[in-house]
């Protein structure tokens, strides 16, 4: 399914849509929005056409009858590296244009995955004052405080939620173990794609002072997709969930805008790392627990 996306002004409203064949050259004519999100638009869409292919065949892949892990996984490389590419392409487009909206979706976007605020707040007091006002603006600077009080060496917060089965579980109930907090959702495909690698560091170092506890951001009432999607992935560790969505409250505490996320936390309840997959949470946990 083609798609046109386009941004109406509200200073000026009037936009003019052309639709051509083939679709993707329909153009659009609006206000400075328009041209704002344009110019953001063309700047990345070498990115884009990149991830689209690579995240194609990993879909194809997913709903294979017999799942090739080994190609999922190489294509999981892939989009990590394109999207590390773009991240970077991201941070050079917001200190190059302060005062382009589009700059500061490009901020939130990128400060929802990365565990280096050091570099994000910088980014943040580039953008103009007009932008940081705004409320998109007001909220980012307050995730960015909290990143901060979620940074590593720093505490993990503690929260209790419960399992499928009705059980309580609190984060502090681990203390003694490397933990693995693990935000993620049975409708979330990037998810999905990591779960078997978190399934083969399990397997490597379950009984070595290691645990992986999963927090859902499944939706009210989907209970059995969550169930459905731990049995399938085959994910043998504690699981919990509220069922709120985006609204989960341990995902709140934590700020939690984009997933799969995850927290490695010391046997001391300290945050040791963040966002660690594939390859890059075997690394670290051989390195821990060697």
């Amino acid at each position: 399914m083609e798609r046109l996306t386009f941004y109406v002004d509200p200073q000026e409203p009037n936009t003019q849509i052309t639709v051509q064949s083939p679709f993707g050259s329909s153009q659009v004519q609006g206000g400075k929005l328009q041209v704002a999100y344009k110019q953001y638009q063309d700047y990345l869409s070498s990115y884009e056409k990149k991830l689209m292919v690579q995240q194609s065949k990993r879909a194809d892949l997913y709903q294979a009858k017999n799942r090739d892990e080994n190609a999922i996984n190489q294509i999981g490389l892939e989009i990590d590296k394109i999207e590390t590419e773009r991240k970077k392409a991201q941070r050079n487009f917001i200190v190059n244009n302060p005062d382009n909206y589009f700059s500061l979706l490009a901020l939130q976007e990128v400060a929802g995955y990365d565990d280096n605020v050091v570099t994000t707040e910088p980014l943040f007091f580039n953008l103009s004052s007009r932008l940081k006002q705004t409320a998109i603006g007001k909220k980012l600077e307050a995730d960015i405080q909290l990143a901060k009080k979620l940074g590593i060496g720093q505490p993990a917060l503690d929260f209790a939620q419960v399992t499928p089965e009705g059980k309580e579980l609190k984060l502090s109930d681990f203390k003694g173990k490397y933990l693995l907090l693990d935000f993620w959702a049975s409708w979330c495909g990037p998810c999905r794609a990591e779960n078997p690698n978190l399934v083969k560091a399990y397997q490597k170092f379950k009984g070595s002072r290691f645990e992986i506890l999963g927090v859902s951001l499944d939706k009210p009432g989907k209970k059995d997709n969550w169930m459905k999607a731990i049995e399938q992935d085959g994910l043998t560790w504690p699981q919990v969930s509220d069922l709120n969505g985006w609204q989960n409250q341990a995902a709140q505490l934590y700020g939690i805008q984009a997933i799969p996320q995850n927290y490695l936390i010391s046997p001391e309840g300290k945050i040791v790392g963040i966002n660690l997959k594939g390859v890059k949470l075997i690394e670290k946990l051989e390195e821990l627990l060697k």
